[in-house]
């Protein structure tokens, strides 16, 4: 009978270990792309005059829905005030807004609504029908 290295047997047993452990990463992986992207599907359906673009069949996992809205400090406010986060980007800018038109008009109207995976279908129609109910979509420039 051969002998085997013993630094052979040990990289041999490593690589199946790390493998497995790669395998079960990549399954428990699944299921939070999986809800993410359902809540982005749900969201896109139901804000689409609020979508800064179309996003309805993602094939990444999603961490915000961005929406346009009429005033985005006004629209934080007022979802916080409902039990709903949607962090503001770029509030302040530090170019001025002459300079880079878009990038200001984004920072006035540009608000993310969170995806999260521990968020159902259920969380999704409550900050959906919250949007409606309390904010207006920002008109296209």
């Amino acid at each position: 009978m051969r002998r085997r290295s013993p630094f052979l047997v040990y990289s041999l047993a490593l690589l199946l270990v790390l493998t497995a452990a790669g395998c079960k990463r990549a399954t428990e992986a699944a299921a939070p792309i999986a809800s993410r992207r359902q809540n982005c599907q749900a969201l896109a359906s139901d804000l689409a005059d609020f979508a800064l673009w179309p996003i309805e069949n993602p094939t990444f996992a999603p961490l915000a829905f961005p929406i346009l809205v009429q005033d985005a400090g006004d629209a934080v406010r007022a979802l916080a005030e409902d039990r709903i986060w949607a962090p503001r980007h770029w509030a302040e800018l530090p170019s001025d807004p002459s300079e880079f038109p878009d990038a200001a008009w984004l920072s006035r109207h540009c608000l993310s609504l969170p995806l999260d995976q521990r968020y159902g279908a259920e969380d999704m129609q409550r900050v959906s029908a919250a949007v409606k109910r309390l904010l207006r979509p920002a008109s296209r420039r």
